[in-house]
């Protein structure tokens, strides 16, 4: 009788918003030379030693997923992505953020990865009860690696400014909701990611610029405070 397989998922576990936040800032620091907007996420996989990059024919058709992260038999990792994806320049941004995510997956479930050599492995991850909980903490910290806090705090009061100066004074504070879709959408090309990655990303702690612009413009300030 075969042993029992273990599940990968079992050597997971839950990160804290907080903790997400210091090992991207980590991160960040540890590439401060290279650092630029937008994060160039194949750049940082690649220069990583010990992880390689490639694509991989047919993943999504085959087995559902448009990433996958997983050891190689020197002891090394790989992240694949699906080959379609990689290819279609229309969904750059959401191949950018499935690098990213995967890339996440390496950074704080490496103990797992180091277990995941086939799809099906992942497949018995991905069936894991608590799965949706681990997968969450890789997009949270797949968004603050390629969203920074620090420089979409920056980012968003700058252009805050620039869109009230630009607004007619009888009108400048009547409509948050169009400043804050404008600045959404200047933020998400600076970044490179989605609308929906961005305006999720500004909603959130640490960074919560709908709040301040809202606030900001509920005070009629031209800037944030």
């Amino acid at each position: 009788m075969s042993a029992h397989k273990q599940n990968p998922a079992d050597l997971l576990r839950e990160y804290s918003v907080a903790e997400l936040e210091r090992i991207a800032e980590q991160y960040h620091e540890k590439h401060k030379d290279g650092f630029a907007i937008p994060v160039d996420i194949e750049l940082i996989i690649e220069s990583t030693p010990g992880i390689d990059l490639d694509v991989y024919p047919r993943l999504m058709a085959n087995h559902g997923v448009m990433g996958m992260a997983g050891i190689n038999k020197d002891g090394t990792f790989s992240i694949f992505i699906d080959d379609v994806l990689a290819d279609n320049d229309a969904q750059q941004r959401k191949a950018r953020m499935t690098l990213a995510e995967e890339f996440a997956h390496l950074l704080i479930h490496g103990d797992a990865i180091r277990k995941v050599n086939t799809p099906q492995d992942f497949a018995l991850i991905h069936n894991h009860p608590k799965w949706p909980l681990y997968d969450r903490n890789a997009k949270r910290l797949a968004a603050a690696l390629l969203m920074p806090a620090r420089t979409l705090i920056e980012d968003g009061s700058q252009w805050y400014s620039l869109v009230l100066s630009k607004l007619p004074d009888n009108s400048r504070f009547n409509n948050p909701h169009a400043v804050q879709k404008m600045i959404i959408g200047k933020l998400a090309d600076k970044y490179d990611v989605s609308i929906s990655s961005m305006r999720y990303r500004l909603g959130e702690w640490p960074v919560r610029l709908l709040n301040k612009i809202e606030k900001a413009m509920c005070d009629r300030l031209t800037f944030l405070s």
